[in-house]
C-alpha cells in the first residue's frame, strides 16, 4: 500500500466516524408526528395533543379535558454516494454505493390533560436520527481502505426524546408554557469484512434541555406562536468496542467519550382562519447548529463545523365535512452542510417536500389520521481527505395515528 493510499485509507475511517456520529445534532427532527406528514406547518397547533411536540403553549387552548395520540411513521429511502472525479474513482471505482433499508418503527405518543386554566402534557418521540443504514454492497470510504475486500456496513443512530410541560391560559387570547425535554442517544456500527466481523461499536449518551413558548391570539381568527428549545448537551460514551482497527489503530477504548449536542432552536408560526372551514398557516424553524459541540467519535477533541440551518413551511387544513379534514403543505429546508462538511453515509442536503393527508373523525372521541410526504433533495459534492463524493438521496414517508379525546 503506498503512502498516499495509507493516508486516504486512514482518513476514510475518520470520515466514517464523522459521518456516522454527527448525524444527531445536524439532524434535529421536525417530523415528530403523523400530522406533520399531512401538513408540515405545525407551529400554531392548538387543538390536538401533538401541540405538545410543536407548540407547547398551544396546549393551553385545547378544548378537551384529556387527549392522547399514538402514531407511527414509515420511511422508504435511498441514500447514495459515488466518486465524482477521476482521482477518487482511482480509489473506489465508478460504482454507486446505496442504502435502501426502510424504517418501519418510528413512533410518537403525546398526551395533554386540561385542569382549570392549566394544561399538563407529556410526549415520547424520535428527536434525532431515527433509523438504520445498511450498505449491503459496501461504501466508497471502506473500499478505499480495503480494496478488493467484500464488506457490509451497518449503522444505527436514534435519539429518543421525552417532554413534560405545563401551559397556563392567561386569558382567551394568551397562553404561556414551559417544559423539560429528556434525550437518550444510542449509536452503533458494524463493519463486516468477507463475512466476518471486522469492527463494531456501541455508544450511549443523554441530556436535558428546556422548552419555553407563548401563543397569542390578537384577534379571534389569527394565531401567533413563538417557542424556544435550549441546547441539549450530550456526551456519548463507548459501551462496547470490538476490532483492531478501532481499538489499536485509532486508540478507541470502552469508556471513551465524545460530544454530540442537540442544538437550540427557535420555532415560530402564523395561522389564520380564512374561512369557517379553511385554516392557513406558515411555520419557521431555525437550528443553531454552530452553537452545538459535535465531534467525530474518532476525533473527540475537534468539533465538526456545521453551519446553522433553517426550514420554512406553509399548509392548509380544509374541513370538507364534520368528519373529514383534508390537508396539504410544502416545506423547504436549508441545511448546514458545506463543501467540506457533510455526511457520506446519510447525506445532509437541502430539500423541498410536498405533503398531504386526511383526518377522519370515526366517532366523537376517536379520530384517525393518514399523512404522506415526498422529498426532493439537491444533489451535491462533498470533498474531504483527498476524495470527492457525489451525494444524493430520495425519501418517501407515510404515517398513521389515532387520537382519543374527551
Amino acid at each position: 500500500m503506498t503512502k498516499r493510499t495509507q493516508f486516504v485509507a486512514a482518513s476514510a475511517i475518520l470520515m466514517l466516524g464523522a459521518a456516522t456520529l454527527s448525524a444527531g445534532s445536524i439532524d434535529a427532527k421536525s417530523n415528530l408526528s403523523t400530522g406533520y406528514l399531512r401538513n408540515p406547518s405545525r407551529n400554531t397547533e392548538d387543538s390536538r395533543p401533538e401541540a405538545a411536540l410543536y407548540n407547547l403553549a398551544g396546549t393551553g387552548f385545547l378544548k378537551q379535558k384529556f387527549s392522547a395520540e399514538v402514531g407511527n411513521q414509515f420511511v422508504f429511502k435511498e441514500y447514495s454516494h459515488k466518486a465524482s472525479d477521476a482521482a477518487t474513482q482511482s480509489f473506489i471505482g465508478t460504482s454507486t454505493y446505496k442504502d435502501e433499508k426502510p424504517v418501519i418503527l418510528y413512533p410518537n405518543v403525546d398526551m395533554v390533560y386540561r385542569f382549570g386554566d392549566f394544561a399538563a402534557s407529556a410526549s415520547f418521540h424520535i428527536a434525532a436520527g431515527g433509523g438504520s443504514l445498511d450498505y449491503k454492497k459496501g461504501s466508497g470510504m471502506i473500499k478505499a481502505l480495503l480494496p478488493g475486500a467484500a464488506h457490509e456496513l451497518e449503522v444505527t443512530s436514534v435519539t429518543y426524546g421525552e417532554t413534560v410541560g405545563l401551559a397556563y391560559n392567561w386569558n382567551d387570547t394568551l397562553s404561556v408554557a414551559a417544559g423539560i425535554r429528556f434525550l437518550e442517544a444510542t449509536q452503533s456500527m458494524t463493519l463486516t469484512i468477507n463475512g466476518l466481523n471486522g469492527a463494531s461499536y456501541d455508544a450511549f449518551g443523554w441530556g436535558v434541555g428546556g422548552i419555553f413558548g407563548v401563543h397569542y391570539k390578537p384577534i379571534g381568527k389569527l394565531d401567533l406562536s413563538l417557542q424556544y428549545k435550549t441546547i441539549t448537551k450530550m456526551r456519548m460514551k463507548f459501551t462496547d468496542v470490538e476490532g483492531a482497527a478501532l481499538s489499536s489503530m485509532l486508540g478507541i477504548q470502552e469508556g471513551d467519550k465524545f460530544d454530540n449536542d442537540l442544538p437550540s432552536e427557535i420555532n415560530t408560526g402564523i395561522g389564520y382562519q380564512l374561512l369557517d372551514n379553511l385554516y392557513l398557516s406558515t411555520s419557521f424553524n431555525y437550528y443553531f447548529n454552530s452553537h452545538a459541540d459535535v465531534s467525530s467519535a474518532f476525533s473527540p477533541d475537534k468539533d465538526i463545523d456545521w453551519n446553522d440551518s433553517w426550514e420554512i413551511s406553509c399548509g392548509a387544513d380544509w374541513q370538507l365535512s364534520p368528519k373529514v379534514l383534508l390537508s396539504a403543505g410544502t416545506l423547504y429546508s436549508k441545511q448546514g452542510s458545506k463543501d467540506d462538511v457533510n455526511n457520506v453515509l446519510s447525506p445532509v442536503l437541502d430539500s423541498l417536500s410536498f405533503a398531504a393527508g386526511v383526518e377522519y373523525q370515526v366517532m366523537d372521541q376517536l379520530a384517525v389520521t393518514y399523512g404522506a410526504m415526498y422529498t426532493l433533495y439537491k444533489e451535491t459534492d462533498y470533498t474531504a481527505s483527498g476524495m470527492t463524493f457525489e451525494l444524493d438521496k430520495t425519501v418517501f414517508q407515510m404515517a398513521l395515528s389515532a387520537t382519543y379525546a374527551f
